[in-house]
């Protein structure tokens, strides 16, 4: 990851392709969302399964699926 203290996240929903999540300033040394991780978004629970490939050092795009707890 290269030096910056912070990048914006936008997370799509796999199944439905839409735009679930669009945060910015997302500290760069808290997290770095990757397939695995788990978003807690208030009562939403998304699945992180990949990076995009437009993803950029500024704007990480990540493909997320709903985490339904059983």
């Amino acid at each position: 990851m290269t030096d910056i203290e912070s990048y914006g996240l936008i997370a799509y929903d796999i199944d439905t392709k839409a735009e679930v999540l669009h945060w910015q300033n997302v500290a760069a040394t808290s997290v770095f969302y990757t397939a695995g991780h788990t978003i807690i978004d208030g009562p939403n629970r998304w699945l992180v399964v990949g990076l995009r490939t437009t993803s950029t050092a500024r704007v990480k795009q990540v493909d997320v699926r709903r985490f339904v707890t059983k």
